[in-house]
């Protein structure tokens, strides 16, 4: 599943019926996310999140339980979202972007893309069920357009495995090579070196040429 998110400004949003079908909406306030004004009061600010995601609706859908004092557990008093608090108020507070990237993460831990102790998404293997989907509708790809997203995707090749230097992420080998290519290609293109044969070094030298690292 593609995961869609969208912060809905007013009631005018419109989504086309097929994608309508599985997104949602809840509001959640930013006063429980720790919106505040330059002062420190509590910005309440009620926004509207629509999502495909489950995970992601549930961490946004927190209100403010309060009637003029804020019931988040400092306190105090709800600030007017108005002149030089609304404009600072339009930067999401770091509570409200985690709880976005928590949702996030649990919806891919719940979906099977994200392994619990392992880093970034999970790279697909040949045992793997391969689908292909509209990343609109969600719609499963047939036909013409399977064949079109498994010639550009191409996750099933039976290239030699590539791993990250760092996370030991698995890679998928096509898109190693496409990288690799481009990267000799830059390098080409700002003429770093100049290509002789081993007889020359071993003329000028009387040893074979020296290896590098790639």
């Amino acid at each position: 599943m593609k995961i869609l998110m969208v912060r809905q400004v007013g009631t005018g949003c419109q989504l086309q019926p097929s994608l309508a079908m599985r997104v949602h909406r809840v509001t959640g306030d930013q006063c429980q996310y720790d919106q505040e004004s330059h002062k420190g009061d509590p910005v309440k600010k009620p926004t509207g999140w629509m999502s495909n995601s489950p995970e992601i609706l549930k961490k946004l859908s927190k209100r403010c339980r309060g009637v003029g004092e804020c019931s988040r557990r400092t306190g105090g008093r709800h600030a007017t979202a108005s002149g030089r608090v609304a404009r600072e108020a339009a930067i999401y507070p770091f509570k409200l972007c985690r709880a976005i990237l928590e949702g996030c993460k649990n919806q891919l831990l719940k979906d099977g893309k994200l392994l619990a102790g392992a880093r970034g998404i999970q790279a697909l293997f040949d045992d793997d069920h391969v689908e292909y989907l509209d990343a609109l509708t969600g719609e499963k790809l047939n036909g013409e357009e399977k064949a079109a997203a498994e010639k550009v995707f191409n996750v099933t090749s039976h290239e030699a495995m590539v791993k990250d230097s760092v996370t030991g992420q698995p890679l998928e080998p096509l898109l190693v090579k496409a990288a690799r290519k481009l990267e000799m290609e830059y390098f080409e293109a700002k003429e770093v070196w100049e290509r002789s044969p081993r007889s020359e070094a071993l003329a000028r030298t009387g040893k074979a040429p020296s290896r590098c690292a790639g």
